[in-house]
């Protein structure tokens, strides 16, 4: 994110287009719904010489789509509407979020395909594979999804097998433009990251209620019989919920007890955010809370 990926994908379009290389032909992007105004945005920012045509929405009309040489839709709009949208010549199609695509609706062997995505693939190689092997499958560079799971998914992700990561990253690489925070060339001041582990102990009343309940939850556990399925199946139930309780009482007491008390204080954790967060706003910075349990 951040990486100009967007910029880049106009910047090549508005080459297209200055070059004639479009003809008759057009553009289609297709994205995210929560991705549209963004794409809007970075058109009308970069290059306002270009008309997009967003085909989204009740009233959207595909004969409206002929006056225009780049198109922006949905994911779901596409669905909806890829049999009136396999009939117009497209001379690329665009998938920002690749990641998330399951099957393209537009396959086309003669367009040019571009799949864009934020995420990082260095674990998630599911989700790799959509991307490149989606891409080089519609061109017939590689292999279909059963034959990628066998010769690459399973070998990469679960054995982690090294020669394979080098045959499919010799496949590959002509086809895929990365771009990294790490790379000075691309960004230029943006800071090293500091991972900062900072070890909070409970206040009273969260130690009080952690204890009470992991030792309520363990009598639970014990009078499971270990050598039944139905059992061991009760039991991890038990456990996981325990681990969750847990959670919500690490976080703040409140979580749990479901109650009105929201004091800071009630919770060390909360107590240490806040103290940071008046230190982060006395010098004007910004700052991005992530937190996995909600109220």
């Amino acid at each position: 994110m951040g990486l100009g990926k967007t910029l880049q994908v106009i910047s090549w379009i508005c080459r297209m287009i200055e070059n004639k290389s479009l003809s008759d032909k057009k553009v289609l992007i297709r994205v995210p719904t929560s991705l549209v105004p963004n794409w809007e945005s970075e058109f009308n920012k970069f290059t306002s010489s270009i008309v997009v045509y967003t085909h989204y929405g009740a009233q959207r009309k595909v004969e409206d789509i002929a006056n225009h040489a780049v198109v922006l839709t949905t994911y779901g709009t596409v669905r909806a509407d890829a049999a009136k949208l396999k009939k117009l010549k497209w001379a690329a199609t665009i998938i920002d979020e690749a990641q998330n695509i399951k099957k393209s609706c537009l396959a086309t062997d003669k367009s040019c395909k571009i799949n864009q995505s934020g995420s990082s693939h260095s674990h998630e190689w599911d989700s790799c594979g959509k991307c490149s092997n989606g891409l080089l499958e519609h061109h017939g560079l590689l292999l279909n999804k059963s034959q990628f799971k066998k010769s690459f998914l399973n070998p990469i992700s679960k054995n982690r097998d090294q020669d394979v990561i080098s045959q499919f990253g010799k496949i590959t690489a002509p086809f895929i433009l990365r771009r990294m925070k790490t790379d000075k060339s691309i960004i230029s001041d943006l800071p090293a990251k500091i991972i900062q582990d900072v070890h909070v102990p409970l206040s009273l009343e969260q130690g009080v209620l952690y204890q009470k309940t992991l030792d309520e939850a363990m009598l639970l556990v014990k009078e499971f019989d270990n050598t039944e399925s139905k059992s061991t199946f009760k039991r991890l139930g038990l456990i996981l919920k325990m681990i969750l309780t847990c959670k919500q009482i690490c976080n703040h007491p409140a979580q749990w007890l479901k109650n009105d008390r929201r004091d800071v204080e009630l919770s060390s954790e909360l107590s240490q955010t806040v103290e940071r967060l008046e230190t982060i706003f006395k010098v004007g910075d910004k700052v991005l809370i992530l937190n996995s349990l909600e109220r």
